[in-house]
C-alpha cells in the first residue's frame, strides 16, 4: 500500500533532456517540434499566457486535466519568426523562444528580460530506465523540467503548504496525504496539492509571472534548494504540460491564473458569518444547548455543523434515529433561531448487503476496482468500505443525487471529509497506486489521479447541489483537492493543533493558498487537536475573523473551546471580534465579488499589492484584508 510518508518510487534510470528537434507544424498561435519520438507544443493562449506540452513515446497531446476550467480561448494574433536555429513565437507583450539544438524554451517580457528560461544543460526530458518500453511503464516515464533561476528571483504560491510565505530554497511535494496530528512546518505536503509557483523578482521592480506544472502523478519541486541558480518540477509518471503565466504583476498572475482553472463562485450570505463544530456534537439535544448559549450570551453564530456521529453507523446519506429523532424539525427549529446546518459526507460507502446506497453503487459499477478486477475494500469510519469512483461522470451524478435525503431534511450544506482519501488499512494510509478507477470507460490507476480524488468529490457535491436546489447557492467544504478546486469547493486546511505555532503558520498557509487560486479558505480557530486555553482562543479569534472561512473546530476528547468556554473575560474579547466581523461582512463580500470577477484573493500577503518593496517578501506575520485593511494578529502568549 502507498503509505503518506514513503519516498518516491525509485526511478532507476538516467535522466535523458530532450536534444535536437524540428519544426513539424505550425499555425498563427502555436508550434508544434518533434524531437525524436517525442512532441512538444508551445502555443499562446492570450498574450500573456503560453502553454508547454511534451508528450514522449509517441503519445497524442492531451491537456485536459481535473484543474482546467477554459479551453475556450479566443485566437491571439502571435507572430513567429525564425533565424538561425531559434524560433520565436512573439504575442507582443511576451515572447517564447525556442532552441532547436538542443531544444529549449524561454520567453521574453515586453522590455526583452528572459524568464522561465529552461536551464540550459538540463531543459526538459524523461527518466529512461534501461530495457524498459512503454507496455512496462502504463504510467509513463518519470519527466523533468529544469528553470534557470533568474537573479533577484523568490518563489511563493505552491498551495496549501507549512512553514513561511517565501519557498525560495525549499523542497516542495505534491501527494495528497492525512497527516499525523501535531503536524509541524517540517510537513510540507497536507490534504491538497496546487503544484503553482508565483516568482517574483526584486531586482526588476516586482516583475511576476507564475508556473503551474500540471500533473496529476506525484509531483516535486525543488525552488533553488540543490542550486541556488536553477529549479526543478519532476513527476513520477505521465506527460510534462506546463503553463507560463507573464504577469507582469503577481495581480496580473492570478487572474490569468483563475480565469485557467477557475473562478471562486459567489457564496451564500450566510456562509460568511461565524460558524460553530466540534467532533462531535452527538446529540440534536446538545447541537440546541450550543444554539441555545450563543443566542443567550450575545456571540453572533450563524452555522453549526454536525460530524459523522449524526449518521446511522457512519453510513452516509441516513440518520442516526436515537441520536437525531426528527431531523427535518430539528433543523427547522435551528432555522427558526437563524442558523444553517452542515452535515459532514464522507468517500467510504459501508459495505452492508442491507444499505440500498451500497448496493445501487456496486450493482451500477460505481466503485473502484482492485487490479484484479475485484471491488476494492478498506475500512474507515463505518468498517469496511467500497470508495465512489469519481473519475466516472454517471458516478458523479449519482453521488450528488444522493444528498438529496440530506438537503430534504433542511440540510444547507454540506462537508466533504477524508476524501484524499485516507485510509485505516493501514493507518492513514491511501489507496494503492495500482487501484483502478474504471472511469465509465476510460480507466486510470489510482497514481494517476490520487491528487484529484478530492477535488472530483467536490465537484460531485456541488454539481448535485444546483441540480436539487438550483436557486440556491450551494456551499460546499472540502479537506483535499487540485489546482482548480477553487471553483467547487472552499478549502479548510484540516486537522491543526490548538499550539500557539499553529495559529502563527496559519497566516502564512492561507497566503500561499491565496496566492495559488483559493481564496475561500480558513484554519481551524482555536485548533482542532489538543486543548485549547482562554488566551490562545481570544488571540486565534483575533485572527480568525479575518479568514474568509471563520469556523470554530475542535476534535473529540478535546477540551471545549466555544466562546464562552474560558471565562467572562475572554468571551467578551471574543464577542467584540464577532461583532466586528458582522459589520465587516459588507466589506468581505465585495472583497469576495471582486474574487469571483478578477482571482484576487481576500487574504492577501503585503507582496501582492506592493511586489516592488522586498521588505514584504519576508513578511508572513501580518496580511491584508483586502487593499483597505492591514492585520498583524498577536501569535504568543502574553
Amino acid at each position: 500500500m502507498t503509505e503518506i510518508f514513503e519516498t518516491p518510487p525509485a526511478t532507476g534510470g538516467n535522466y535523458e533532456p530532450l536534444g535536437g528537434a524540428k519544426l513539424a507544424d505550425h499555425d498563427g498561435q502555436s508550434l508544434r517540434l518533434r524531437a525524436g519520438r517525442t512532441t512538444v507544443e508551445v502555443a499562446a493562449l492570450a498574450p500573456n499566457l503560453f502553454r508547454v506540452g511534451m508528450f514522449p513515446n509517441g503519445r497524442t497531446p492531451r491537456y485536459d486535466t481535473e484543474a482546467i476550467a477554459k479551453t475556450d480561448w479566443e485566437p491571439v494574433q502571435a507572430e513567429l519568426q525564425e533565424d538561425d536555429g531559434t524560433l520565436a513565437l512573439s504575442t507582443g507583450p511576451v515572447t517564447a523562444r525556442v532552441s532547436l539544438n538542443p531544444l529549449r524554451v524561454s520567453f521574453l517580457d515586453a522590455q526583452g528580460r528572459e524568464f522561465a528560461a529552461d536551464d540550459e544543460e538540463l531543459g526538459m526530458g524523461e527518466v529512461v530506465r534501461e530495457g524498459a518500453d512503454v507496455f512496462s511503464q502504463p504510467l509513463g516515464s518519470p519527466v523533468r523540467l529544469y528553470k534557470r533561476r533568474e537573479g533577484g528571483e523568490r518563489y511563493f504560491g505552491c498551495g496549501e503548504r507549512t512553514s513561511g510565505l517565501e519557498k525560495t530554497g525549499s523542497s516542495q511535494v505534491f501527494w495528497n496525504v492525512d497527516p499525523p496530528a501535531g503536524h509541524t512546518a517540517s510537513f510540507n505536503n497536507l490534504y491538497t496539492s496546487i503544484p503553482f509557483t508565483l516568482s517574483v523578482n526584486g531586482v526588476r521592480g516586482g516583475a511576476s509571472h507564475g508556473l503551474f506544472f500540471d500533473n496529476t502523478h506525484r509531483v516535486e519541486f525543488d525552488l533553488a534548494k540543490e542550486h541556488e541558480d536553477r529549479a526543478y518540477y519532476g513527476a513520477e509518471g505521465g506527460d510534462l504540460v506546463y503553463y507560463v503565466f507573464a504577469g507582469p504583476s503577481p495581480r496580473d498572475v492570478l487572474m490569468r491564473y483563475t480565469e485557467l482553472t477557475g473562478r471562486t463562485p459567489m457564496p451564500p450570505l450566510w456562509a460568511l458569518g461565524h460558524q460553530q463544530c466540534r467532533w462531535s456534537y452527538e446529540t440534536a439535544r446538545e447541537v440546541e444547548e450550543i444554539a441555545r448559549s450563543y443566542r443567550e450570551r450575545d456571540l453572533p453564530c450563524d452555522t453549526l455543523y454536525l460530524d459523522i456521529d449524526y449518521m446511522d453507523g457512519f453510513r452516509v446519506f441516513t440518520w442516526d434515529e436515537g441520536r437525531f429523532p426528527e431531523p427535518g424539525k430539528f433543523i427547522s427549529g435551528l432555522k427558526e433561531r437563524g442558523f444553517n446546518v452542515v452535515t459532514i459526507v464522507d468517500p467510504g460507502v459501508k459495505v452492508d448487503e442491507t444499505y440500498g446506497v451500497y448496493t445501487e453503487g456496486r450493482e451500477r459499477g460505481f466503485y473502484c476496482q482492485t487490479a484484479e478486477g475485484e471491488e476494492f475494500h478498506n475500512v474507515v469510519w463505518p468498517g469496511l468500505c467500497a470508495f465512489p469512483d469519481y473519475t466516472n461522470p454517471s458516478t458523479r451524478e449519482w453521488w450528488g443525487e444522493n444528498h438529496r435525503a440530506l438537503l430534504d431534511k433542511g440540510v444547507a450544506g454540506i462537508w466533504c471529509d477524508m476524501n484524499e482519501p485516507s485510509l485505516f488499512v493501514p493507518q492513514q494510509s491511501t489507496m494503492p497506486g495500482d487501484v483502478v478507477h474504471p472511469g465509465g470507460g476510460d480507466p486510470k490507476r489510482h497514481a494517476q489521479i490520487h491528487n484529484t480524488y478530492g477535488s472530483l468529490m467536490a465537484r460531485s457535491v456541488r454539481e448535485g447541489l444546483l441540480k436539487i436546489s438550483p436557486e440556491k447557492r450551494p456551499f460546499v467544504i472540502t479537506r483535499a483537492g487540485y489546482a482548480g478546486l477553487q471553483r467547487h469547493a472552499l478549502q479548510w486546511t484540516g486537522d491543526n493543533s490548538s499550539w500557539w505555532e499553529h495559529l502563527w503558520m496559519s497566516m502564512p498557509q492561507l497566503q500561499n493558498l491565496g496566492l495559488s487560486g483559493v481564496a475561500w479558505a480558513g484554519v481551524d480557530i482555536g485548533g482542532f487537536f489538543g486543548d485549547s486555553e482562554g488566551e490562545l482562543l481570544a488571540r486565534w479569534y483575533e485572527f480568525g475573523i479575518f479568514q474568509p472561512f471563520c469556523r470554530n473546530h475542535s476534535a473529540k476528547g478535546t477540551r471545549s473551546q466555544e466562546p464562552w468556554a474560558f471565562g467572562e473575560g475572554h468571551e467578551g474579547s471574543i464577542r467584540k471580534m464577532l461583532k466586528l466581523r458582522q459589520r465587516l461582512l459588507p466589506y468581505l463580500y465585495a472583497l469576495f465579488e471582486e474574487c469571483h470577477r478578477t482571482g484576487a484573493p481576500m487574504l492577501r500577503p503585503l507582496l501582492f499589492e506592493h511586489p516592488e518593496d522586498e521588505t514584504t517578501y519576508a513578511t508572513d506575520d501580518e496580511f491584508l484584508f483586502g487593499d483597505a485593511l492591514l492585520v498583524a494578529p498577536v501569535t504568543r502568549p502574553a
